[in-house]
């Protein structure tokens, strides 16, 4: 009997390789396969290669595709059927209540894969099963939203995006539902009291208008005209809504405006800002679904922050989300002409020209027209990630509320930081038994300290010292470690900072 029948097969690396191609070449051959046609091949494929995810080659990372395939599966078994809903309202529950998670597999199946020919082959795959799902979906509610438009600046109220004194508002600029998502699984894991709830975005959902909708502050805003950015103005002047106006409309509620490394005072009101998924969304299109876990995990790394310092409760908004299909998603004509302005997904019309495309109200001024792509397409080719149209990946947003214990809220700061040489000496304020500090150069990385760990004093002291001359200059973060409780963070006040002589 030949040696090979006494071999596992799924010891050999070339098998497993073997298999890979032969998986990259079917997900390839998807290209011209109807929605039908496609769930049932990936089905089958499942069935063959679902259980090399068990083979040590996965383990290993060498077999992305076949991990690919199981995200893959998950969107063909939800998308069968189309994603329906009598209102704009019953839409937007089935979506809460789980059509979600066909966004999040979409985006999980690319983040699987590293290559550029295995990206392809998932394209190809995503674009059989995924895109006709989403261009359904984004047509029906355009077709409800036209008998039943979406509320504007007057629809809808404000309680979800008010907090009151120790309560801080995290504007995080792009949070889709379902990347919001994994933030409250994130946060659940921490032990944190999370609740959520949805909101309409204000349209177009791009961030001028979106963002002062769901800001504490909208009620002194409002639309004068359209204009060619959807800038909306202050309701008593008229000026345009610039970035300084909005900070002095906040300063004027009582909300302190913190930077991306304060955390201010946690017994006032707060306002502060992550704009990172958007900025890396529009730069890198397609490739952002790699560099999705990276941002939740920033936010996160914030939020803890912000209750280190003291803040009783931090409420995280949004102001839109957005469409993403590899490949691109595809392009409408809208003559420039007929615009005063035109986006990805919205165009300012010009005058009273007349568009074939959809047209929805003006958050700010219902009397204003903007036009949206139908469906999910563009006005421009090229766009793999896109927002400013109407979709419930773009329209419908999270609010996420997140509290914790009294113990935590009562979280020490820094009451003196300063630097003798390499040496570092901290005097903490409100310390309690058994707290260590530690100087690192990535907040939640014991790795990456740059010092021996020092438990604090019994006047609160401790003095860290740098022993790599070649660190000075180097950004680092003081961090708390509580022996007698789980988890560490860090402080509330001053500190980031350079290592300095």
């Amino acid at each position: 009997m030949p040696s090979e029948l006494f071999i596992e097969s799924s010891s050999w690396p070339q098998n497993n390789e073997n298999e890979e191609a032969s998986l990259r070449k079917a997900l390839l051959e998807l290209e011209k396969a109807t929605p039908n046609d496609g769930r049932k091949r990936i089905l089958e494929l499942e069935k063959s290669h679902g259980l090399r995810r068990g083979w040590v080659w996965a383990k290993l990372g060498q077999a992305p595709l076949a991990v690919a395939l199981a995200h893959l599966a998950a969107i063909t078994e939800r998308t069968d059927t189309k994603l329906g809903g009598a209102s704009t309202a019953e839409m937007a529950n089935l979506y809460v209540d789980a059509a979600w998670a066909v966004d999040t597999a979409a985006l999980s199946a690319m983040a699987s894969i590293k290559s550029t020919a295995d990206a392809q082959a998932i394209g190809k795959a995503l674009n059989a099963v995924y895109r006709p799902w989403l261009e359904s979906a984004a047509e029906h509610l355009q077709q409800l939203a036209e008998k039943d438009p979406l509320p504007g600046h007057d629809g809808q109220g404000l309680e979800d995006v008010i907090v009151e004194s120790g309560g801080l508002v995290l504007f995080a600029d792009g949070l889709r539902f379902d990347v919001s998502q994994r933030l409250a699984e994130r946060m659940r894991a921490k032990d944190w009291s999370v609740t959520m709830s949805t909101r309409w975005a204000g349209l177009p959902t791009v961030t001028a208008t979106a963002k002062p909708a769901v800001s504490p502050v909208s009620n002194g805003i409002k639309g004068v005209s359209l204009g060619e950015d959807f800038l909306p103005a202050l309701a008593d002047t008229e000026q345009p809504l610039t970035t300084d106006r909005f900070r002095k409309l906040l300063a004027a509620e009582g909300y302190q405006y913190l930077s991306a490394d304060e955390t201010g005072d946690p017994s006032g009101r707060g306002w502060t800002e992550n704009g990172g998924l958007d900025k890396l969304g529009h730069s890198l299109q397609g490739k952002l679904a790699g560099r999705v876990e990276e941002q939740v995990d920033l936010l996160l790394e914030r939020i803890e922050s912000l209750l280190d310092a003291g803040w009783r409760e931090v409420r995280v908004v949004t102001d839109h989300g957005w469409l993403w299909l590899p490949g691109g998603l595809p392009k409408v004509d809208l003559p420039k002409y007929l615009t005063a302005s035109r986006w990805a997904r919205c165009a300012a019309i010009k005058g009273a020209s007349k568009v074939d495309v959809p047209t929805v109200r003006w958050h700010w001024n219902a009397h204003e027209r903007v036009a949206v792509a139908p469906g999910i397409s563009c006005f421009g080719a090229g766009n793999e990630y896109a927002h400013g149209g109407l979709s419930l990946q773009e329209s419908l947003v999270p609010v996420i509320r997140v509290t914790v214990g009294e113990t935590k809220a009562k979280a020490v700061k820094i009451g003196d930081l300063f630097w003798a040489g390499l040496r570092c000496r901290v005097r903490i304020d409100r310390a309690q038994p058994g707290l260590s500090v530690d100087l690192r150069t990535k907040v939640n990385d014991p790795g990456s300290s740059v010092t021996q760990t020092r438990s604090i004093d019994g006047n609160g002291a401790a003095s860290l010292l740098v022993a790599d001359d070649e660190l000075e200059g180097t950004p680092a973060v003081l961090a708390r470690i509580a022996h007698r409780s789980p988890g560490s963070g860090v402080f509330g006040r001053r500190d980031m900072a350079k290592i300095a002589r």
